[in-house]
C-alpha cells in the first residue's frame, strides 16, 4: 500500500529534517506501530503518510512517498480522504467546530463525500451505537468531556471507512476503559483496513507483531519487539524511550516488551 524510499523531509523555515531517508513498505491491511519519544518524528510521517505533505504543510521533501505504486502528492483531496483517515492525539483539532449536534459532527465529513442520505443516516446510526455516543447524539460537541470528544473523533474519523487509520497518541485523552474499547474497535476492524499506531507508550502496543522505531527522524529498527528483556543494539534507545514515557518508574529487568533487534 504505502512505499517510502529515501524518504526526506524539511520544514520551511528548519535547518534540520524531520525525517531522515526514511525507507520501508506497509502492505494492505498491516497494523503495526510507530515507536519514538517526543521529537522523533512520528506526527511528520503520519502527516506525510496523510497526504498533508506537502499540501497543507510547507517544506521540502527528497525521495518518494507512493501509495499503490504512484506518487501519493499526485492523489487528489477527495481520493487521499476517501483512503486514509488520520486520528490526532487533541480532539479540539479534530472536530469541525460547525455542527451543532454529535450526529451532525458524524455526518459532516460524510456530506462533504457526497454520500446518498440513506447512507449517511446508516453510518451515523452505526457509528453512534459502536462508539457508545447514542444517549449523546443531539448533544453540543462543546458540552462532551474530554473523553467524549476524543471518541467523537475517533468516531468522525472511521465513519468514513478508510482503507489505512493513522493513530497519532490517540488515547491521549481516553480513560483506561476507553483505551481497551478503541483497541476492540480496531481489532474487529474487516481484516483488509490497516492501521500505524504511533506513541511513546510501549506498552499500548505491545500486542502488535511490527514496530516502527523512530529516533530523530530516522528509522532505527523495522522489526517485531522481543519480549523478555533488553538487549541488543537498540537498547539504549529503547531506555531513552521508557524513561521519557515513565519518567517516575524504573526500567523493568525483564518480563517487558522493551527490546527492539
Amino acid at each position: 500500500m504505502f512505499r517510502l524510499q529515501n524518504f526526506t523531509f524539511t520544514y520551511a523555515g528548519a535547518k534540520d529534517p524531520a525525517l531522515r531517508d526514511l525507507s520501508f513498505q506497509i502492505a494492505p491491511g498491516e497494523r503495526l506501530a510507530l515507536v519514538g519519544g517526543s521529537g522523533a518524528g512520528k506526527s511528520t510521517l503520519l502527516r506525510a503518510l496523510a497526504g498533508l505533505i506537502p499540501h497543507l504543510v510547507a517544506g521540502q521533501s527528497q525521495g518518494r512517498l507512493l501509495y499503490k505504486g504512484q506518487d501519493w502528492s499526485a492523489y487528489t483531496p477527495l481520493e487521499r480522504a476517501q483512503s486514509i483517515a488520520l486520528v490526532g492525539p487533541n480532539p479540539e483539532l479534530q472536530l469541525s467546530n460547525l455542527s451543532t449536534t454529535v450526529a451532525q459532527e458524524l455526518a459532516w465529513g460524510l456530506e462533504n463525500l457526497a454520500l446518498p442520505y440513506a447512507e449517511i443516516e446508516r453510518r451515523v446510526a452505526q457509528a453512534l451505537e459502536r462508539w457508545d455516543l447514542t444517549s449523546l447524539a443531539c448533544a453540543s460537541p462543546f458540552q462532551l468531556s474530554s473523553g467524549q470528544r476524543q471518541r467523537l473523533a475517533l468516531a468522525a474519523s472511521f465513519i468514513t471507512a478508510p482503507r489505512f487509520i493513522l493513530l497519532d497518541e490517540p488515547s491521549a485523552y481516553l480513560d483506561h476503559s476507553s483505551r481497551r474499547q478503541l483497541v476492540t474497535y480496531l481489532q474487529e476492524l474487516p481484516p483488509e483496513v490497516g492501521w500505524l499506531w504511533a506513541t511513546s507508550r510501549l506498552e499500548e502496543v505491545v500486542d502488535l507483531e511490527r514496530w516502527l522505531f523512530l529516533e530523530d527522524g530516522r528509522l532505527l529498527s523495522d522489526a517485531p519487539p522481543q519480549l523478555r528483556s533488553l538487549q541488543g543494539p537498540l537498547a539504549p534507545a529503547a531506555t531513552r524511550l521508557w524513561a521519557l514515557a515513565h519518567p517516575q518508574d524504573p526500567l523493568p529487568q525483564e518480563g517487558y516488551p522493551l527490546t527492539l533487534e
